[in-house]
């Protein structure tokens, strides 16, 4: 779910809400002039450190150079090194210049999009273009610095596009462009907008790819999108096209709060008289390439899943996506078959317990789905009798811990709440430190508990309860990934016996709790550490349009689950044949082989292998001439391990055969995650008034008459509006590892803590 101000959700749960808004936003811009685009140095030459402005990354740095009105000493500009390793958008060689951009070939380009630096804007200025000669002169003087300026006037067989500044707002000074867009973004709001839709699919076992679509309906009375008129912006869309999206709520101070609604592709679009619509999709529905390069693992231990992910993307052209790191600790040696490349992303995804979509960026995530388990609960500072081996305790509901009687000031008492310390076989006492504050409750180096998880995991409060001494100033750490991304401070006033934190826990993989202060001359006392919900949504009765549907999934009796041990085969045998050419030839072969050979079957002529993976090989022939492939195939011993879900009444069985799982404990650790799933076989299909703010795999609470928290997963989420949000639809599998369940943290509400 994302992320939401507290402002926001209490008008969502109000019964009548303000009003809520849709703004979308289309590129129409020629491919072609975007991707060829070069500076024209012989007409209009650059500064050195420029940057082609055609991306969004191309402002690096701003340097400060003798120009009027422009040298800055506020630390936002740097001094010209000997070497350009940092640069910013495209800038004139000289005062007053102009910027020329050349094409490979003719483009037509409807509309120039420009973001300009703040401190060199063009007042005037005037663009002109090749072989049609066009040349239009335009003026800034209306244009907030902090907007794009754009314009939709004609470029028809452009082959260069000229921008000439004709007065610069600080004088004497270069032109500078941080940003083009050869064509025009066209925006949508209320007004224009009929009705939209967004409808997402993620599957929780990974066992099928994510389904992302939106589509949107406007008001084409101005004829703007007429497909007969030679000079209707329809004729500029192309397909893939980038569309985003985003949705908005009125508050009741009169500001608009805006959610993130994703970002897509153009696929279709058709229009009338009276309205275009467009049809838009996630970039898995033009991910068509295929993957070859399998490899049994040459590591005693194999690869982790995260270098394997990691390789069918950049061998996808993918350059930003996010895996959980957790997959750097799930390894196989076992090879990726050929496949499509995003084929292989879901089954990575399903072999090491995660999901595969498409985030609202439009970045591909693989992202852990399973119950995280704590690693560690360590800390540098603790008295010996506080035993870290059963901190694990902490986190745990039903545990019990006891009070050792410690000369502090004011801690030691005589009305038997306390143990004397034994020589030996002590108890479970949680979390004591060695650290005694100073007369004046300070630390030399306050004391610091660390919590880790296998993988990264989000909820929703936690409440710290201690012994008979508590704090007086916490600082908790919140790290993801490796990166503290969230500093939380509790103030003495906040401290009690049990404190609560009233905080989002998003994504966390480590938790530091710092204590920095406490009563003078004591040490620090934590029994337990709850942590919160795992959902701080809940779908109530008035937000339902109907009453659920709830239906029965199919019965799953037995889950059972394979796993694939290779091992080199020891007989030479033909793989497959090939009548190649001169140059480069590819051979696969269904089976997995290695010590593989190319010979030719009767020309004369040099095979040189390039490369050898376990399902293919790539070779230069010399010569057209038929090759004979040969190898030795690897022996795949296929195991398998399984659980009964349930003893009684006819049902299926469900078969997972992912060849990544090449070891038995592996293997039972998803067959636990599968079982875990289809153990659960009641979904939910609801009528809702509408959250923007959720996605799908998030968990939320359905109001229920007979569970107090029933917790369901969302696997498809639409929301559909005409002029505002008035129809959404939920399909959602209730989950089974909810607070009723036993797992190794204490899932508790913590409001409900004494």
């Amino acid at each position: 779910m994302q992320a939401t101000s507290q402002a926001y959700k209490n008008e969502q749960s109000q019964h009548l809400r303000e009003k809520s808004h849709v703004w979308v936003y289309l590129g129409v811009v020629s491919r072609e002039a975007q991707k060829s685009a070069k500076f024209d140095e012989d007409t209009s030459p650059v500064t050195e450190w420029s940057k082609l402005p055609t991306g969004n990354d191309a402002i690096e740095s701003i340097y400060a150079t003798y120009e009027q009105n422009f040298f800055r000493a506020d630390g936002s500009m740097r001094f010209p090194p000997q070497t350009w390793a940092l640069y910013q958008g495209a800038a004139s060689a000289t005062i007053g210049g102009s910027i020329t951009f050349s094409f490979e070939e003719t483009c037509d380009i409807r509309g120039i999009t420009l973001k300009f630096y703040e401190d060199a804007i063009p007042l005037s200025f005037k663009i002109s273009n090749g072989l049609t000669e066009r040349t239009y002169i335009y003026s800034t003087d209306d244009v907030d610095i902090n907007d794009n300026w754009s314009c939709e006037d004609e470029f028809d067989n452009s082959d260069y596009i000229t921008i000439i500044p004709l007065e610069l707002s600080g004088g004497n000074q270069r032109m500078r462009i941080q940003r083009i867009l050869f064509g025009k973004g066209f925006y949508f709001n209320d007004k224009d907008l009929l009705s939209t839709s967004r409808k997402n699919t993620v599957a929780h076992l990974s066992d099928r790819l994510p389904t992302k679509a939106f589509s949107f309906t406007i008001d084409n009375t101005n004829k703007k999108f007429a497909a007969d008129d030679p000079h209707s912006f329809v004729h500029f869309l192309q397909e893939r096209q980038e569309v985003a999206f985003d949705y908005g709520r009125d508050m009741p101070d009169g500001s608009v709060y805006t959610i993130k609604g994703g970002k897509t592709f153009l696929k279709t679009w058709s229009n009338d008289d009276q309205k275009a619509t467009f049809n838009t999709v996630g970039y898995l529905d033009f991910m068509d390439t295929t993957y070859i390069k399998g490899v049994v693992s040459p590591y005693a231990n194999g690869t982790s899943l995260y270098d394997l992910a990691v390789d069918v993307f950049e061998d996808a052209g993918i350059t930003e996506y996010h895996i959980d790191s957790y997959l750097k600790y799930v390894r196989t040696r076992n090879p990726l078959p050929i496949e499509k490349h995003k084929n292989l992303l879901q089954l990575i995804a399903n072999a090491g317990m995660c999901i595969f979509y498409e985030d609202r960026d439009g970045i591909l995530t693989i992202a852990g789905s399973f119950e995280s388990r704590v690693n560690s609960v360590t800390s540098d500072d603790r008295e010996s009798y506080s035993d870290p081996n059963t901190w694990f305790n902490m986190v745990d509901a039903d545990s019990m811990t006891v009070s050792y009687a410690t000369y502090e000031k004011n801690y030691f008492k005589a009305d038997g709440s306390q143990y004397f310390l034994p020589d030996s076989g002590f108890m479970d006492c949680g979390y004591v430190s060695n650290s005694v504050s100073s007369n004046v409750g300070n630390f030399d180096t306050s004391p610091k508990l660390t919590i880790t998880w296998e993988a990264g995991w989000t909820w929703f409060n936690m409440a710290l309860r201690f012994g008979d001494a508590v704090p007086k100033g916490i600082r908790i750490r919140l790290y993801s990934g490796g990166i503290n991304y969230d500093i939380i401070s509790v103030r003495e006033k906040e401290i009690s016996k049990t404190t609560i934190i009233d905080h989002a826990f998003y994504e966390v993989d480590k938790l530091e709790i710092v204590f920095e202060r406490a009563e003078p001359n004591q040490r620090i006392h934590l029994e337990k550490i709850l942590i919160g919900s795992l959902t701080d949504y809940k779908l109530e009765y008035k937000d339902l349009l109907s009453t659920p549907n709830a239906a029965m999934t199919e019965f799953v009796k037995n889950v059972v689950c394979h796993f694939y041990e290779f091992s080199e085969g020891t007989e030479t045998k033909q793989l497959g044949t090939i009548d190649a050419v001169v140059g480069e030839n590819i051979v696969t072969f269904s089976n997995p082989a290695h010590d593989i050979t190319a010979v030719y079957e009767s020309a004369v002529g040099t095979i040189t292998i390039t490369h050898t993976y376990a399902y293919c090989i790539i070779f230069n022939a010399t010569v057209a001439g038929r090759v004979i492939v040969s190898g030795k195939e690897y022996t795949v011993l296929d195991s398998e391990v399984s659980e009964r879900i349930r003893n009684v009444g006819v049902g299926v069985d469900k078969t997972s055969q992912n060849i990544l799982l090449d070891k038995r404990d592996l293997a039972l650790r998803n067959l636990e995650w599968l079982s875990e799933y289809y153990a659960n076989d009641v979904e939910y299909a609801l009528d809702y008034r509408g959250e923007p703010a959720i996605d799908c795999d998030d968990q939320i609470y359905l109001e229920n008459k007979y569970v107090e928290n029933n917790l369901i997963r969302i696997t498809e989420e639409t929301i559909e509006t005409s002029q505002g949000m008035n129809k959404s639809t939920l399909k959602a599998r209730r989950v089974s590892y909810s607070e009723n369940a036993g797992v190794d943290y204490a899932i508790v509400d913590v409001s409900e803590v004494e």
